[in-house]
C-alpha cells in the first residue's frame, strides 16, 4: 500500500528540524550594556526635538522605557525650578540616545 501521507516520516522531519535549530542557536551569556548604566548619571537625547534630559538611571525594561531620578531638563538656558524634574519616566519610543556621563 502506498499512502500519500505517512505520519512517522512527518514526525521524523519535524524532530530533525528541531535538533538542527537547537544546535545553531547559542545562549547569550552577556548582559545588555544598559546594566552598566544603572545607578549612574546619564544624558538622554529625545526624538523629534524633544530636548535633552540628564539624571541617574534607576530602571529600564526591554522596550527601553527608562526611569531617571534627580532629572534635570538640559533644554533650559539656566537651571531654575522649572528645569528640575525630579523622578521621571520616559517611554522608549521617544528615546534617541543614552550617553553615560563621567
Amino acid at each position: 500500500m502506498n499512502r500519500p501521507y505517512q505520519h512517522t516520516s512527518f514526525q521524523h522531519r519535524v524532530c530533525r528540524r528541531r535538533r538542527q535549530v537547537s544546535q545553531v542557536v547559542e545562549p547569550k551569556n552577556t548582559l545588555p550594556p544598559m546594566y552598566e548604566y544603572l545607578d549612574k548619571q546619564v544624558h538622554v537625547q529625545l526624538k523629534n526635538g524633544g530636548g535633552h534630559v540628564s539624571g541617574t538611571l534607576i530602571g529600564f525594561d526591554i522596550l527601553q522605557n527608562i526611569c531617571l531620578a534627580n532629572a534635570v531638563d538640559q533644554g533650559q538656558k539656566r537651571v531654575s525650578v522649572s528645569g528640575l524634574l525630579g523622578e521621571i519616566f520616559i517611554r522608549g519610543n521617544t528615546v534617541h540616545s543614552i550617553e553615560l556621563l563621567k
